[in-house]
């Protein structure tokens, strides 16, 4: 639940997370529980159909390496809390037109 209520708070920021963000990434960041990565799976797949306007573009992009995320893809990003982080500023990014 924690993990969940972390997610809608980066939501929340509509994005903006700024560029510490990336300075603040840790290479040993720690998984999401278990019970809680499919929670946020969903939600954040759902941010990405709000972005791109369709389910299967934003689950084809949930699975595509992304540049931005050292290629890896956003799915297997969204395990540890940095990489979260990452592609909710990603998708917020793409939103507004910058390119990621």
């Amino acid at each position: 639940m924690v993990a969940v209520q972390f997610l809608l708070s980066l939501l929340a920021d509509d994005g903006k997370l700024g560029k510490w963000i990336w300075d603040q990434a840790r290479a040993d960041a720690a998984p999401f529980p278990t019970q809680a990565s499919a929670s946020v799976e969903a939600i954040v797949l759902d941010r990405a159909t709000e972005v791109f306007g369709d389910r299967k573009r934003a689950d084809e992009w949930m699975h595509e390496p992304n540049p931005a995320l050292g290629n890896q893809a956003p799915l297997t990003s969204i395990a540890t809390e940095d990489g979260c982080r990452a592609v909710i500023d990603i998708l917020g990014r793409i939103e507004h037109g910058v390119i990621s």
